[in-house]
């Protein structure tokens, strides 16, 4: 099972459907910095990536919307975050040493953007229970 071949095609997929003028949520931009961290700021396989994304989207956060799409999980809106932060500097997803599948990395500054998204979510979570408690 291939999510997708390679992010070129999911682009072109997205210029096909006539939505490349979906814009990158910031959400989307944390999702991808926040589940890229917690798995130690290595992915390997776009299925994975897209798994691990829309387990934490669908049990903690729902800042994305999955598509259902040949038994597989899918985001469009996903995919444009992961592009804009490779634009960014802040990740590089690269073909691994036998070209089947993509990895994902991130950088110092998608590290120092994971840490701030951590800390966000932190400082949220430290008020939300807060107000549970007063």
């Amino acid at each position: 099972m291939v999510l997708i071949a390679s992010f070129e095609e999911a682009l072109r997929r997205r210029a096909l459907r006539g939505t490349n003028m979906i814009s990158v949520s910031e959400g989307a931009k944390r999702l991808v910095l926040l589940v890229l961290g917690l798995a130690g700021g290595r992915i390997i396989t776009e299925i994975k990536m897209y798994g691990l994304a829309f387990l934490v989207n669908q049990e903690v956060y729902h800042w994305v919307v999955f598509e259902p799409e040949d038994h597989e999980t899918y985001s469009e809106e996903l995919t444009k975050a992961i592009d804009k932060l490779e634009k960014e500097g802040k990740l590089i997803y690269d073909w691994d040493n036998d070209n089947s599948s993509l990895e994902f990395y991130l950088t110092e500054k998608g590290k120092q953007g994971y840490q701030k998204a951590l800390n966000r979510q932190r400082i949220r979570r430290c008020a939300h229970n807060e107000s549970y408690i007063r």
